[in-house]
């Protein structure tokens, strides 16, 4: 992509939510914006378009899959990369099953985990936009 990667990471977790963002600005140059639930994430993806979405599992209001599928239900949506407490295959596998693009255990090795699902979140983006525009 030429131009920012357009972020959000939503998160109830403030400190979480702030490592996440500051890492994706870092790492991928990104333009990152932060909700702490589900209320604000909506308002911001009424407003604006995101390349990706890092979203807690355990999203208070709602949880973080119901949210993932309200998501993934927009005609155009971004990809969305699911990060959880633990290696909860169950919530790996539900994750998957509604569309995420990814999904990072939060352990002191989160944050090198997202690298390459934010890699592959952002190639397949560009491909369903080339898809768009040949129309596939």
């Amino acid at each position: 992509m030429n131009r920012k990667i357009q972020a959000l990471v939503v998160d109830n977790a403030r400190s979480s939510a702030s490592q996440i963002s500051e890492f994706l600005a870092e790492e991928f140059n990104a333009q990152v914006e932060t909700a702490y639930n589900r209320v604000s994430a909506r308002d911001r993806l009424s407003s604006k378009s995101f390349d990706i979405i890092i979203l807690d599992y355990d999203l208070r209001g709602g949880g973080g899959l119901d949210f993932l599928e309200e998501i993934r239900s927009a005609d155009e949506s971004p990809q969305v990369i699911m990060t959880a407490c633990g290696g909860n295959e169950q919530a790996a596998s539900e994750a998957f099953e509604r569309e995420a693009s990814g999904y990072v255990v939060r352990d002191g090795n989160m944050l090198r985990g997202l690298i390459p699902a934010v890699v592959d979140a952002l190639s397949s983006a560009e491909r369903q936009q080339w898809d768009r525009e040949r129309g596939v």
